[in-house]
């Protein structure tokens, strides 16, 4: 299938959803945000729009559930189906990120480790660990000079 047939096909199983369930399923939802998902300009949204048939929006929507890839996901296993898919994924979460995405930037920083959940700080230490602790602040001072 040629690149811009593709990209038509993706942006109008995006338009045929109403606003709300393009949200829902965190799915670009202005004019904007799907051109700039699918690779073309927002003019040519425009004129897709006018030619997705009118009975389209008046018909049952398709059940097809997609992705923010804009792919039909199937009925995989989902470990088998990320490593399948695992450069698709991550240049849709790069992509993602680029766009400003706070959920899409949590995985990000979540996946290299560099997001630490607040949970994961907590670090106790036992009324003697501090009783050693503030002695030896106590000695360090009194040897320079304080």
């Amino acid at each position: 299938m040629p690149e811009k047939l593709k990209a038509k096909y993706a942006a109008t199983k995006i338009l045929v959803l109403d606003r709300q369930e393009r949200l829902e399923k965190g799915l670009p939802h202005t004019d904007k945000m799907i051109a700039r998902h699918v690779g073309v300009t927002r003019d040519t949204i425009d004129r897709w729009k006018k030619e997705i048939p009118q009975t389209i929006t008046e018909m049952e929507k398709p059940k097809v559930t997609t992705d923010i890839l804009g792919d039909a996901l199937h009925d995989y296993d989902s470990d088998t189906w990320l490593k399948e898919n695992i450069k698709k994924v991550n240049k849709a979460l790069i992509k993602s990120c680029d766009a400003g995405s706070p959920a899409s930037l949590k995985i990000y920083y979540q996946l290299t480790k560099q997001l630490i959940e607040e949970s994961k700080i907590t670090h106790e230490i036992s009324a003697d660990e501090v009783a050693r602790r503030n002695l030896e602040a106590a000695r360090q001072l009194r040897e320079s000079g304080y």
